[in-house]
Order: C-alpha cells, then structure tokens, then sequence
C-alpha cells in the first residue's frame, strides 16, 4: 500500500494521523472531514486505503463506508472509532469494513494492521 486518505471531524486527528502514516512511507494524496468527503475523495483519488472516522457531523463513516464498498468492495477500508461496542463492530463488519482501529491509537497498531491487510484479506480489529 503507498496511498491514503484520512478522514475525520477532528481536523487535528487528521493532521496526526496524517503525520504517522507519512512516517509509514504513505503519501497521504487528500484529507476531509466527514463521510461525503470520504466518497468523494475515493472517487477522485482511488487510493490504496481510506482511513476514516466513525462518529461525524454530516455523514458518518459507517454509511460512507457502505457507500465506498458499492463503488468497490475491494478497497481496504479502516475505520478508526472510540465506540467500543458490540453493536458497531457489527455493523463496520457488515458492511465491510477491512480493519477497524480503536481510539486511542498508536503508530505500532497502525503499523501492524497495515501488515496484517497487505498479507490478509480478513477483518482485523485492534484489541484495547
């Protein structure tokens, strides 16, 4: 994987998340900050992976998500949330999402779930 997108209402959150990916060897190609931007900005770009919030203001990830996967349901798609359910972890994986990463995060996780999704085509859920 060399291309991403972040998105995320907290534009700090991006900024960050953008810095640790770049640190990773991504080129971080565009960042916005709610679901639309999410659909968008895949559609403009095609990058290699989307991260992307959960909770935000106009669309939330969860919908953006179900939207990407009907454009392609190839894309490796994280999804990073501080909603630590059951429940959301069900709907992410129903509608296909390919690694989900809990708030807080580090660089490590990061790094290791992009490893696991470069060799894997499974869900992976980073554990708290």
């Amino acid at each position: 994987m060399k291309t991403a997108i972040v998105v995320d209402n907290d534009h700090d959150i991006v900024e960050v998340f953008s810095d640790l990916l770049e640190m990773l060897e991504f080129d971080v190609i565009s960042k916005g900050y709610d679901g639309g931007d999410a659909i968008t900005m895949y559609e403009k770009f095609k990058p290699d992976v989307i991260f992307m919030d959960v909770h935000m203001e106009e669309m939330h990830g969860d919908q953006a998500l179900k939207e990407i996967r009907t454009i392609d349901k190839d894309v490796k798609v994280v999804m990073v949330t501080g909603d630590m359910s059951k429940s959301m972890e069900d709907t992410l994986e129903k509608y296909g999402a390919s690694a989900i990463i809990h708030k807080p995060f580090d660089i490590k996780i990061i790094n290791e779930i992009i490893t696991e999704l470069e060799n894997a085509t499974s869900i992976v859920i980073q554990k708290a």
